[in-house]
């Protein structure tokens, strides 16, 4: 909340970083409200995991259907 406005305002950061300025006129007399921390999740991971187990079960069936294969053909010593 600005002090010198009197506007309330959201700003969406790191913990590391530290909001200084009001976003509506730049004044520095701004005092931070509680607020609940927000976690962002990232649904790339979760796709790469599902992708990457998908192609893990597709192999593992070409892989079954070739060892079937090549134990039912007879080879001749060389």
């Amino acid at each position: 909340m600005c002090h010198f406005c009197m506007h309330e305002f959201m700003v969406i950061h790191s913990w590391k970083d530290k909001q200084e300025v009001c976003i509506h006129c730049e004044a520095t007399e701004i005092t931070k409200l509680l607020t609940k921390p927000i976690k962002i999740s990232n649904k790339k991971e979760e796709l790469v995991g599902q992708t990457t187990k998908k192609y893990i079960d597709a192999n593992k069936e070409v892989l079954k259907d070739l060892k079937q294969a090549s134990s039912s053909e007879s080879y001749e010593p060389s």
